[in-house]
């Protein structure tokens, strides 16, 4: 859980993202929204995917609306993060910077 919070504290402060979950999976996205980013210019995998693509819908304008999703049998455990993907995300989120500022 502290990991997930400073990841998304980190993403969000970085990046100006106006949501709490930068990392979510479970995103609906409107047809015109996808249809008029330009996703040929996403370059992320994995959890900075979600990253990218909120920042990029972002920086186009897009509403969000957020509607919490609570997992209760994940209570205790490890995270999926290895320390080297947790390297790469954390430096990825300041390349979005980059990639994007012609936007």
């Amino acid at each position: 859980k502290g990991l997930s919070a400073f990841g998304n504290f980190y993403a969000r402060t970085i990046l100006s993202l106006p949501i709490k979950d930068t990392t979510g999976g479970f995103r609906l996205w409107h047809r015109e929204t996808l249809a008029n980013l330009p996703l040929e210019r996403v370059r992320s995998n994995g959890y900075v995917f979600q990253v990218e693509m909120a920042y990029l819908a972002h920086k186009f304008s897009c509403r969000f609306k957020e509607i919490p999703i609570y997992f209760s049998e994940r209570k205790w455990g490890k995270s999926k993060m290895s320390f080297r993907i947790q390297l790469e995300a954390a430096f990825r989120v300041w390349l979005l910077l980059w990639q994007y500022r012609d936007l």
